[in-house]
């Protein structure tokens, strides 16, 4: 199938140039809402499984999923635990690798709870999700004090910034409320 069979099974080839970059746009929306929509539905199934005493938390590192021998949250400081079976069901309905299913709820809880600024971005699809994930993957082992700093220092310009302004910005954060782990990065 060519490009021009697959625009015409559309009727995109018909459209003015006008019209064409408003799907365009239309197509942008669409795409920031499925991310968002992933992001909250990581969110809620965080909340319906907490960790308990039975069920222990989910942890980040190598190993099976959730029995990992580290101590290393799924969510950075100030996220709520999360169960240690919770990842791989999750994972599963999304047809992807207990990492990175754990990934997603990770990124999702170091958003909601640690980058607030930035998720009601991603919430007002001004955002798009991928640049709010790299942030909290970047975040995720700083500081309260760290990451608020980075979430102050972006959020009003994540949607125009690139990665290297991101991470200038985290390793500013770094340096200025988290020294340790600046000397251990040097």
């Amino acid at each position: 199938m060519t490009l021009t069979a697959t625009l015409t099974g559309f009727g995109l080839d018909e459209l003015e140039p006008g019209e064409l970059l408003e799907r365009v746009a239309q197509a942008e929306r669409c795409e920031r809402a499925a991310a968002l929509c992933k992001l909250e539905l990581a969110v809620q199934w965080c909340v319906l499984h907490p960790a308990t005493a039975e069920t222990g938390a989910a942890v980040r590192g190598a190993g099976l999923p959730g029995l990992a021998d580290c101590d290393e949250a799924l969510g950075g400081d100030g996220c709520p635990a999360v169960s240690a079976f919770a990842p791989e069901p999750f994972a599963a309905a999304l047809g992807v690798s207990s990492t990175t299913g754990m990934q997603l709820l990770a990124d999702a809880l170091d958003l909601t709870h640690r980058l607030p600024r930035i998720w009601q971005r991603v919430r007002a699809l001004e955002v798009p999700a991928w640049k709010a994930r790299r942030v909290a993957q970047a975040t995720h082992t700083l500081s309260r004090d760290a990451t608020a700093y980075v979430d102050a220092h972006l959020a009003d310009r994540l949607a125009s910034c690139g990665v290297v302004l991101i991470d200038r910005v985290v390793a500013q954060a770094t340096a200025h409320h988290d020294p340790e782990t600046q000397a251990e990065l040097a």
